[in-house]
């Protein structure tokens, strides 16, 4: 039996010119392993590409929607 991998919460705090479905704030599901990290200004952040994201949960979607989607 294996174990999967553990997926992780990240808050997003930019988007590039091509991003159609995740906003600033929003929270992304992903998985650590398929990651890229860059230091800006003393500061570490994550590079993730939309499709690798498993998730999105948003605070800016209206009470009907669940706010995450796979």
């Amino acid at each position: 039996m294996s174990i999967g991998r553990r997926l992780a919460w990240a808050k997003v705090v930019a988007v590039g010119a091509g991003v159609r479905t995740v906003k600033v704030d929003d929270r992304v599901l992903y998985d650590p392993a398929d990651r890229a990290e860059v230091e800006v200004r003393n500061k570490d952040y994550v590079l993730l590409r939309e499709r690798d994201l498993h998730a999105v949960a948003a605070e800016r979607l209206s009470d009907g929607n669940t706010g995450l989607y796979l």
